[in-house]
């Protein structure tokens, strides 16, 4: 992870149990529009396991 903090607006849209009830799911929908914050997020939560961080994202 990258140890930066973010602080974003979002929605819950759904939650659920994972299959072994250990685990919640939750569907967020972040209600940002500035590509920015975006990248932020999607570098935090995903550059370790996708091997890459995106350069650019489409609205």
């Amino acid at each position: 992870r990258t140890h930066q903090s973010l602080k974003v607006d979002g929605e819950v849209k759904w939650i659920r149990k994972t299959e072994d009830g250990e685990y919640f799911e939750v569907g967020v929908e972040f209600l940002h529009s500035i590509s920015q914050t975006l990248l932020s997020l999607i570098k935090h939560l995903y550059a370790e396991r996708n091997g890459g961080i995106p350069t650019a994202i489409s609205h």
